[in-house]
């Protein structure tokens, strides 16, 4: 066995382990890297690998350097996404791949390392060396029992309700079919979350999912439309049994119409419609009480998302919290300040982040 970075060469074969892995997921793929690589010039990538004797790929971790003077350089596995697990077997094989991760850590003077892991969580606790924090929880539906039998679970005033409201008003969910859609998308998505007191991602982030991921049929943009207006959008991931639920925006003159929630439903359809078994809702902070609320609502199960420091906790989004007074205020500024302002602002804060 040995470790090495792999350069692009070796992506199909890196692609092949991840297919295979029971770790592996849309964000751990080759075209990930390539959105993140074509999005944020400020990151590096390192995709660390364990190789057999007979040059196949067996394990891997992919991480980026992130460049930052605010919060200090440091090894992220993975920027700008929810989750990406060490693609490991056993504390054996993450202990190899960690001493090549090491080297790159003190050739770059990375102040820290982040793991966000996901259903490594058993495997990572062992690892002495490293520090966990349990700061968000991921939420997941069971696909498996068919759209009735998900029906039955969803709470009725909050999700039933809803969806049937969306659907008599004659609103209309179709996929994506050009990148105007995906602009029309992201304004949308803008302003849904200035009005939640959020920083605006910038528009390539989505325009490189819909490059590199559409091309494989890795996602999907489901847009809502309402008399030929776009009013709605959510994209979503599709990997292995999995589809992921990504962001969505919509107008907040029709919110009442239950947009959103249709639109949810609308990806639990592509779900079963396409064998997949489970519904990932993405991360919650453990702060956030009201939107785990809303995730369980959809009869969701919980599971701990945490993160792991090395060589000890760091970082702005290790103290992500929701009631803080400084959260607070920022939350306020970014709901009142001119949108062509929020987006240059934005784009300087998720240079700091991720």
């Amino acid at each position: 066995m040995k470790v090495v970075v792999i350069d692009g060469a070796r992506e199909e074969s890196w692609d092949k382990m991840i297919n295979e892995h029971p770790l592996g997921s849309v964000f751990q793929h080759s075209s990930f890297k390539k959105v993140i690589i074509h999005t944020f010039s400020h990151t590096k990538p390192y995709y660390i690998a364990l190789i057999d004797r007979n040059g196949g790929i067996t394990a891997g971790m992919p991480l980026f350097l992130v460049r930052s003077r605010l919060t200090g350089n440091r090894l992220v596995s993975l920027p700008f996404v929810y989750y990406s697990d060490p693609l490991i077997r056993s504390k054996e094989e993450f202990d190899q791949l960690f001493t090549k991760v090491l080297e790159i850590y003190k050739r770059e003077k990375a102040s820290y390392l982040e793991i966000k892991a996901h259903n490594s969580t058993a495997l990572l606790e062992r690892v002495n060396s490293l520090v966990p924090v349990f700061h968000h929880k991921t939420h997941f539906l069971n696909l498996t029992g068919g759209l009735d039998g998900i029906w039955g679970s969803l709470h009725r005033t909050c999700i039933q309700q809803k969806i049937r409201r969306a659907e008599k008003s004659g609103i209309t969910i179709r996929n994506a079919i050009s990148e105007e859609d995906i602009v029309s998308f992201y304004r949308l998505l803008s302003k849904t979350r200035k009005r939640l007191g959020l920083p605006p991602q910038k528009y390539d982030y989505f325009k490189n999912i819909w490059k590199y991921l559409g091309l494989l049929k890795l996602t999907d943009f489901l847009i809502a439309e309402k008399g030929g207006e776009i009013i709605g959008g959510l994209n979503i991931f599709k990997f292995s049994n999995t589809i992921y639920l990504g962001h969505i925006g919509s107008d907040a003159r029709f919110r009442n119409l239950g947009i959103d929630q249709f639109l949810i439903w609308k990806a639990i359809g592509v779900g079963i419609q396409g064998s997949y078994k489970l519904l990932d809702i993405g991360k919650t902070s453990a702060f956030s009480s009201g939107l785990a609320t809303y995730k369980n609502r959809w009869g969701a199960v919980e599971q701990e998302a945490p993160s792991f420091y090395y060589p000890c906790q760091r970082g702005i989004a290790s103290h992500n919290n929701e009631k803080r007074k400084s959260y607070k205020i920022m939350s306020f500024v970014w709901q009142n300040i001119p949108d062509r302002l929020s987006r240059i602002v934005g784009r300087f804060v998720y240079r700091h982040m991720g």
